[in-house]
């Protein structure tokens, strides 16, 4: 009786095709700033970025410049690593933040770029940390959270000379 029902239903291929596709395809995701961001913050609970994968985009407003990345954490889906790079195509991807916050993701590799002026990504496993020294210009960073990394050397930040 309850083959013959869902028989009729066209629905169901729709259905099964929605099921075995839905997040397991290389389709990237569109991730707003949540309800209850601040005008110039925009907090967004989930988010995906492998270098060289397929990634999640920021829907922000304009005028945005900070952005915190798996917060608030009651609301994350996914405990798996979501993030494991934050890079220049990271930061264009959030807008070019001024101000960033990753804090206990599954980043491990980490690389300042020029006009960051602050960044939190303690409780990562970052191991590396590029921040080669710049011709014409310095760092614009101020401000960086590593605390409970697993970073080896410090001698990669020498050239953030405005910490």
């Amino acid at each position: 009786m309850l083959a013959n029902h869902l028989s009729g239903c066209s629905f169901l291929p729709l259905l099964l095709i929605a099921v075995t596709s839905a997040n397991y395809t290389k389709t990237a995701w569109e991730h707003p700033c949540d309800p209850g961001s601040e005008v110039f913050a925009c907090s967004v609970p989930n988010f995906l970025y492998h270098p060289y994968e397929n990634y999640s985009s920021l829907i922000a407003p304009d005028t945005v410049q900070k952005v915190r990345l798996g917060y608030p954490t009651d609301k994350k889906i996914v405990s798996r690593e979501t993030i494991t790079a934050y890079d220049e195509v990271l930061h264009m991807v959030l807008k070019r933040p001024k101000a960033i916050q990753i804090a206990y993701a599954s980043i491990k590799q980490l690389d300042i770029p020029y006009d960051l002026e602050y960044a939190d990504f303690r409780g990562n496993s970052i191991q590396t940390v590029h921040a080669p020294a710049l011709k014409e210009t310095e760092y614009a960073l101020r401000f960086l959270d590593l605390q409970h990394n697993d970073l080896d050397r410090i001698e990669c930040l020498q050239a953030l000379v405005n910490l």
